[in-house]
């Protein structure tokens, strides 16, 4: 199986459904918090600005690179369900 990552980028939001509505919204908040930079920082991200039907299926993780870690701030439910477990 191959995963072809740039398959799942956004590149703009005129490549968003128009039947998802709160996409738009995700993205141009996600857009006005994140900048210039590639990402936001942690301390950037407000979830209660981020719609509340999607809250159960993201997954928000900070990543350490010196020692290499992962530490998962948010798991939403639908996440957990689908995984089986909740990191």
């Amino acid at each position: 199986m191959t995963f072809e990552r740039e398959r799942f980028v956004v590149r703009s939001q005129d490549s968003l459904p128009d039947a998802i509505p709160e996409a738009r919204e995700t993205f141009e908040y996600w857009e006005k918090i994140k900048g210039d930079r590639p990402l936001p920082d942690a301390a950037d991200i407000d979830v209660l600005r981020i719609p509340r039907d999607w809250l159960p299926h993201l997954v928000l993780v900070d990543v350490e690179t010196d020692p290499f870690d992962l530490r998962y701030r948010l798991v939403g439910t639908a996440v957990v369900a689908w995984l089986g477990l909740d990191p």
